[in-house]
């Protein structure tokens, strides 16, 4: 898997799948992608 892609290549992809993954089993799925859309809004924007 790469880390970086090419429409977002500033975003450590396996960095930000680890935390997702991460947040899913410690607060849930819900919590876990409310989290993930949050930090891409403030990369993106």
């Amino acid at each position: 898997m790469q880390r970086n892609s090419r429409y977002f290549p500033e975003i450590d992809l396996q960095e930000m799948i680890n935390q997702c993954l991460q947040a899913a089993r410690d607060r849930g799925t819900g919590v876990a992608m409310r989290e993930l859309r949050e930090i891409m809004g403030q990369r993106m924007g």
